[in-house]
This record gives structure tokens, C-alpha cells and sequence, in this order.
């Protein structure tokens, strides 16, 4: 799995949308849509779902002691699979494995990412952590909302300016420029706050 990996199959985008199995004609671009509609997905949570190994510095400025009784720094990261391997260091200084945590402490146990380090020490300078990042993987209702968006907008194709449904019979729905209200319904839980710069 890539780092920005779409969050559903081309067999089930097909199978929610309810394609023949001989009708081929458009996986291209339904492929397009679930990529799309993944994106749309990582906008709303403010986060990626997919993971990767790499090196992120962060300042150690960024870093507040935590004011919950528990001592320590807290420097929020990006989301962070897990610290099992991982190098941090302070400046250049390898911190011993003894020095940090990954926080909320029991994130990685309830299957989601820490969203930050806890430090024992202030740090004095930049901080860089060396791990994988992300979610190994992907929740359930993520791929629920990916393919919930990509048949609204493969909707769309067949609706004449932007409408869905009969007027006739009051069903006629406008299709906004905004993701599926039970998208983000889905997602609730998954959305992490944006930093505040």
C-alpha cells in the first residue's frame, strides 16, 4: 500500500455500483473517481489512511509540557504507525528509546496512529523521527465513505445540470459542489483537528 493509496477496489467500486462483469468500458475512469474520492476523504479527516517509511523533522519549539498531571513534552506529529524501530532525535542526538513515547499512549493498542511523542526532556532543537507513518490499515467505514462519494459523482454524470432525481415526484436533488452528507457521517471519529498555524 502506497502512502496515498486509494481506499477501495475497482472490483468494488464495481460491485456498489452494480456493473456487469462484461461491461469493462468504464474502469478507467471509475478508477479515477475512487482516487479522487479517497482524496476527497484524506481532505475531510485531515489525515491520509495509507503509510509510509520516512524521516520528518519537526521544531522543538512546537512542544508544550503537558498540563494533564502526567510530566513531559508533547510535540504533535503527523500520524505515527507506530515507535517500534523508530530513530528520534534532538539536534542530531539520538535520543535512547527510554526518552520518548508515542501519544496517546494507547492509540497503536486501539488500532489508531499516536498523534504525537511525549518527551521526557524539553527539546532544545529540531526534532526528527525516523519510523513509518500513517495507518497500516484502513478503517472500514473509510472505504464505505470512498465508495458512498464516488457513486455521487458517477451520479452526476447521467444527471442533467447538476440535478438528481424526478422533479415529477419531488425526488429532484440538487448535486452540490460538497461531499455526501453521510460522507462525514462516516467519517465522524476519523476527522483530526487542523493545526492551528
Amino acid at each position: 500500500m502506497g502512502w496515498a493509496p486509494a481506499y477501495a477496489t475497482l472490483e468494488q467500486g464495481r460491485q456498489y455500483l452494480q456493473v456487469p462483469a462484461d461491461n469493462q468500458a468504464d474502469d478507467a475512469w471509475l478508477m479515477d473517481l475512487l482516487a479522487s474520492a479517497s482524496r476527497a476523504v484524506d481532505a475531510t479527516c485531515n489525515r491520509q489512511f495509507g503509510w509510509a517509511a520516512a524521516t520528518r523533522t519537526y521544531p522543538g519549539s512546537d512542544a508544550v509540557p503537558l498540563t494533564t498531571g502526567e510530566a513531559g513534552w508533547l510535540l504533535g506529529t503527523t500520524d505515527i504507525t507506530e515507535l517500534l524501530g523508530a530513530t528520534v532525535s534532538v539536534g542530531g542526538l539520538v535520543l535512547d528509546a527510554s526518552a520518548y513515547a508515542g501519544y496517546p499512549r494507547n492509540n497503536v493498542a486501539d488500532g489508531r496512529p499516536f498523534t504525537g511523542l511525549l518527551l521526557a526532556a524539553a527539546p532544545t532543537a529540531d526534532v526528527a523521527i525516523t519510523t513509518t507513518w500513517g495507518w497500516l490499515a484502513v478503517p472500514p467505514q473509510v472505504t464505505s465513505a470512498t465508495l458512498l462519494q464516488m457513486s455521487r459523482w458517477h451520479v452526476r454524470r447521467q444527471s442533467p445540470y447538476g440535478t438528481a432525481g424526478t422533479p415529477g415526484d419531488g425526488s429532484e436533488m440538487r448535486l452540490l459542489a460538497r461531499l455526501d452528507p453521510d460522507v462525514a457521517t462516516l467519517l465522524v471519529g476519523l476527522v483530526r483537528p487542523r493545526d492551528p498555524q
